[in-house]
C-alpha cells in the first residue's frame, strides 16, 4: 500500500474514501471530497477501503487536485492499495497529490 507521510502535520481531517470510486457514484464522492477540502488546510484522503477507480472517478480526482491547489489545501492520499495505486500512479495523478501536498 502506498502511503503519504513522513513529517507532515496531522490533517485536520479524515475522508474515508468507498470501495469503488466509478461512474455510479463519483458525484456523490466528489461532493464529499470537495466539502472536505473547501476549508483548506490539510486533508487526509483514507484509502483503506479503495479497491477500485475508473475513468470517471480518475478524472474527478485529476479536477479535484485543482479545486484543493484553488482553496489552499495539502490532500494526503494514504493506505492505497496496489490496484488503485497502479491507476493513478499510470495516470499522473497520485504524483500530482504528492508534488501540491509537499
Amino acid at each position: 500500500m502506498g502511503s503519504a507521510s513522513g513529517g507532515r502535520p496531522s490533517p485536520s481531517r479524515v475522508v474515508m474514501l468507498p470501495t469503488r470510486v466509478d461512474m455510479e457514484n463519483v458525484g456523490e464522492v466528489e461532493t464529499l471530497l470537495r466539502h472536505a477540502v473547501a476549508g483548506g488546510g490539510e486533508v487526509e484522503f483514507d484509502c483503506a477501503e479503495l479497491r477500485f477507480v475508473d475513468s470517471a472517478g480518475a478524472k474527478m480526482l485529476f479536477q479535484l487536485a485543482d479545486y484543493a491547489y484553488a482553496h489552499s489545501c495539502a490532500i494526503h492520499i494514504t493506505n492505497l492499495h496496489d490496484g488503485p495505486l497502479r491507476v493513478l500512479t499510470l495516470l499522473g495523478i497520485f504524483e500530482l497529490y504528492q508534488r501540491r501536498g509537499e
